[in-house]
């Protein structure tokens, strides 16, 4: 989502976001991953936006595994 990117992009330059949607409903599920280009610039915005809100909600944001983000992609 744009305005997820725009969000996270004033705490660490981030890459991309993908938010994760119902394959039948095109529903979001409330989750999304983001790429940022490195570790560090990760934890600056896992660090900077620990009790941000976005659009009423709060965010919540982990590190993501490989598991992980397999798991939300269905795999």
């Amino acid at each position: 989502s744009i305005e997820l990117l725009e969000f996270v992009r004033k705490a660490a330059p981030a890459l991309g976001a993908e938010i994760i949607v119902d394959p039948i409903t095109s529903r979001s599920f409330g989750v999304g991953v983001l790429a940022f280009e490195s570790v560090p610039d990760a934890t600056r915005a896992v660090e900077e936006l620990a009790s941000a809100v976005l659009a009423g909600k709060p965010l919540r944001m982990e590190y993501a595994t490989a598991e992980s983000l397999a798991s939300l992609h269905g795999g």
